[in-house]
């Protein structure tokens, strides 16, 4: 599609040249003509694009008026206040926005409650959402014990054996197949770097073709990121996404610049979801209390009736201009 829509530009340039250039009116005429049917198809050409399967599907999408949807009723958990509440709906706002949603209602209600209304939610589509909303995106870069595999083994014992500054958390890599290997590793109680350096974050792919996530830092996580794997070449760190490591790589080199999150074997559309959420933390944790669906507000009689009624002026608005106006009116 990228290349159609290229070609057709370039046709749309030379053919506007050519108008100019043109010392015929007959000439002209057939130009004008051209040139109506190429703007047209570039137009036409942006409201289609593929999907992850292949797909071409229409980019226009319908709002709750048209299609309905599913409403989420979110609370959150702990003391609230105004700003914590204000910080929330904004960051569903971009996380909904970030999927491409046409015209979400996202609402507080009362003093710890959010109304998010998403329309044309299919069934496959609201485990993702929930997964959205709920998550908190709490990152943070920890260094791991160098004996880790020592302290784990004792682990297993009745008695866990390790140091009081540190803790056992749950290195997850899913195989290609699917399954989930879980394996233990020791890391820091406190954390080097927090999510709050996070600048942005954008889903790219590896050297293996494998989807993985961007992190770009602010200033001050760049200088922060930067001495802490300068001081620390040779050691591990691991990446830990609310309260699971999501990777635990050898720092080889000092870093001043991005860091990457694969995770083992993330689908694009996951990689996707994990850079909205690191974009938009939440600062409180939020869960859903009611999940329910929501009518259009326009019933389908009325939906048929406008485009119906839009279809004839349309119609209507061309056959009077071609009357009126002969070959002009078919250009304008």
């Amino acid at each position: 599609m990228i290349a159609l829509q290229f070609g057709l530009s370039i046709a749309f340039f030379v053919l506007f040249i050519g108008y100019f250039l043109a010392g015929d009116s007959r000439k002209r005429i057939k130009l004008s003509i051209a040139l109506t049917i190429a703007l047209s198809a570039l137009c036409l050409s942006s409201l289609f694009k593929k999907d992850e399967s292949g797909q071409w599907k229409i980019t226009i999408k319908p709002g709750l008026d048209l299609r309905g949807g599913t409403q989420f009723l979110l609370e959150l958990a702990g003391n609230t206040t105004r700003s914590s509440l204000d910080q929330a709906v904004e960051v569903i706002r971009k996380r909904v926005d970030s999927v491409g949603v046409a015209e979400p209602v996202i609402q507080p209600v009362g003093e710890k409650r959010i109304i998010v209304q998403i329309p044309g939610v299919s069934e496959a589509d609201k485990t993702s959402y929930r997964h959205q909303l709920e998550r908190v995106a709490k990152l943070e870069f920890a260094m791991v014990h160098p004996e880790t595999e020592r302290l784990t083994e004792k682990s297993r014992g009745p008695a866990p054996q390790i140091p009081i500054d540190y803790q056992i958390l749950k290195l997850r890599d899913r195989q290609a197949n699917g399954q989930v290997n879980e394996t233990p590793i020791v890391v820091r109680r406190r954390s080097e770097i927090s999510g709050k350096s996070v600048a942005n974050a954008f889903r790219s792919v590896d050297q293996l073709g494998r989807a993985v996530v961007i992190i770009e830092f602010n200033s001050d996580g760049r200088e922060k990121f930067g001495r802490l794997t300068e001081q620390n070449i040779g050691k591990r760190m691991a990446i830990i996404l609310d309260g699971e490591v999501y990777s635990a790589p050898v720092i080889r080199s000092a870093i001043y610049g991005s860091c990457e999150i694969s995770g083992g074997n993330m689908s694009p559309t996951e990689a996707e979801e994990l850079a909205s959420v690191l974009k938009n933390p939440l600062e409180n944790p939020v869960s859903i209390v009611d999940e329910r669906g929501v009518d259009p507000s326009l019933g389908a009689s009325s939906v048929r009736s406008g485009f119906l009624a839009g279809w004839v002026s349309i119609v209507a608005v061309g056959l009077f201009a071609l009357v009126y106006y002969r070959w002009l009116g078919l250009v304008s």
